[in-house]
């Protein structure tokens, strides 16, 4: 490997060849701040394990992504060869076709364990023939169904030669994103921090990337002033080109807002058009953006903006379309929204889209997010649907409480049970006695004392949900199910066998 390819990374990128040289299993995680230069390690990291003949499965998902079910799944095994599929059983083949939108999900529901044994199927397969290294850029915006299908098979995959090569935006206290820490063994898991540039390092990348010499009076202003970041050393480098004479004071924006502000200002205005359209695309693609796209995006590939690589755009930093996005008066947003919910396909970011360029209540749009809340639900997303339902609740015509029930469910399937709880508490509020309230009170109890700290509050709750829920034997069965736990839980033995009695006749 070329360790002389960053400018003051000799050490991390030692280490990265020391991983790659074992050729798994393990996982190396390269941590730091925005812009400190994870992916430039990252970037040559892989290179050189292409060089080593090891086959990279690449994915470099963006913050846009993360409510996007098996989007990062898609990336690193979309592009594998159909033997890599043949042995896998039918029930993971029909589950890892549905998560990688190659066919429906059987009856409508994905598997998200058979889609997990999947994934381990398909590593074995192509690791048979030689180590393998799963790169991931940015492992924060995974979407979280593909982090539990990559986490599932990293359990399993432990003495397979598998490598995991991530880089994560974080500080130094957080814990690896998808416990990490957890999942592998101990001695497993290596983490390499990215930190700041010294002085002279700072000094040879603006020499080397943008022949800029400073005074020695300048680059210790412009060190102290961005932290020894590199991105951020190169964007004011980039603004102090053509005005040296200016270097003693640094006039220079305070924050990196105003930083990327300066940086897209020149832009002409049909580039930021085609550049907001990119920014609130999940994925970029010239195909969605016009046919004038290419020409109209020629200045900010010129000064380095964006990249190209064939159908696919590509922000040289995730601020450059967070600023651009959010700079925009919202009536053109609203505008932009609403052209690409006309041309995209996919059913769950089109509903988003829709959304986003609606401003009052809508019935139409509304019903549609939920149906897409249902299809993300159903192929193991619960993320993603709890936002598109939340979103479908804003735009809903008066209240409606069966989407806040909806969206109370989607939270707690997705692991945020303090969210959920706090919505189901709303929903039973809004609702009259009746078998839906009973329903609502023993989903709250469950929330309070089975995922919760306070079973006594539990019982409380489902006092009277019994005669509530009087002609559904459906509901009497769930809150005579939650009274029996709760009772076991505050040490009422004989109460719990009761209710246990009774919900077993109810169930029957």
């Amino acid at each position: 490997m070329r360790t002389q390819a960053l400018t003051g990374r000799q050490p991390e990128l030692a280490a990265v060849e020391m991983f790659l040289d074992e050729r798994g299993p393990g996982a190396l995680l390269l941590e730091g701040e925005t812009g400190i230069g994870k992916t430039s390690v990252w970037d040559v990291g892989v290179e050189a394990a292409r060089e080593r003949g090891m086959v990279v499965l690449a994915a470099r998902p963006a913050g846009a992504e993360v409510r996007l079910s098996f989007a990062g799944l898609a990336d690193l095994l979309g592009h594998l060869p159909a033997s890599a599929y043949a042995s896998l059983p039918p029930p993971q083949r029909r589950a890892i076709d549905a998560a990688l939108l190659r066919a429906d999900a059987p009856g409508g529901l994905t598997d998200s364990r058979a889609v997990g044994q999947a994934v381990v199927g398909v590593l074995r397969t192509v690791a048979s023939d030689g180590p393998i290294v799963v790169a991931i850029d940015d492992l924060q915006w995974l979407d979280p169904p593909s982090g539990r299908a990559l986490t599932f098979a990293l359990r399993r995959l432990v003495d397979d030669r598998i490598s995991l090569l991530a880089t994560a935006r974080m500080d130094v206290r957080d814990a690896p994103p998808f416990g990490l820490d957890r999942v592998l063994r101990d001695g497993c898991l290596r983490r390499v921090r990215i930190g700041p540039l010294s002085q002279g390092a700072v000094h040879e990348l603006l020499r080397a990337r943008l022949r800029l010499n400073l005074s020695r009076p300048a680059l210790l202003r412009l060190h102290e002033r961005t932290g020894g970041n590199p991105f951020f050393a190169l964007e004011i480098g980039r603004l102090l080109e053509g005005r040296i004479e200016a270097t003693h004071d640094l006039p220079l924006p305070n924050s990196l807002r105003e930083l990327v502000h300066e940086r897209l200002a020149p832009l002409p205005p049909a580039t930021r058009r085609v550049l907001l359209a990119a920014a609130a695309l999940s994925k970029p693609r010239l195909s969605l953006l016009g046919r004038t796209a290419p020409a109209d995006l020629r200045p900010a590939v010129e000064s380095g903006i964006v990249k190209l690589e064939g159908d696919a755009l590509v922000f040289s930093h995730p601020l450059l379309a967070f600023v651009l996005y959010e700079e925009t008066p919202s009536v053109e947003r609203r505008r932009v929204h609403a052209r690409l919910a006309r041309v995209i396909r996919d059913p769950e970011e089109r509903a988003r889209h829709l959304a986003l360029a609606t401003l009052r209540a809508d019935e139409r749009v509304a019903t549609e997010l939920e149906r897409a809340a249902q299809r993300a639900s159903a192929r193991g997303a619960p993320e993603a649907a709890a936002e598109l339902v939340r979103l479908a609740r804003r735009l809903t015509p008066g209240s409606n409480v069966e989407r806040l029930l909806a969206e109370a469910e989607y939270t707690f399937e997705s692991g945020d049970t303090s969210r959920a709880r706090t919505l189901m508490e709303e929903a039973v509020d809004l609702l009259g006695a009746g078998p839906r309230r009973a329903h609502a009170l023993a989903r709250l109890a469950w929330l309070r004392g089975g995922w919760g700290d306070d079973p006594h509050g539990a019982l409380a709750l489902l006092d009277g949900a019994v005669e509530q829920a009087a002609g559904d034997l459906a509901v009497q069965a769930e809150v005579f199910e939650c009274l029996t736990w709760q009772s076991h839980l505050v040490g009422r033995h004989d109460a719990a066998a009761r209710h246990a009695r009774l919900g077993a006749a109810a169930a029957a």
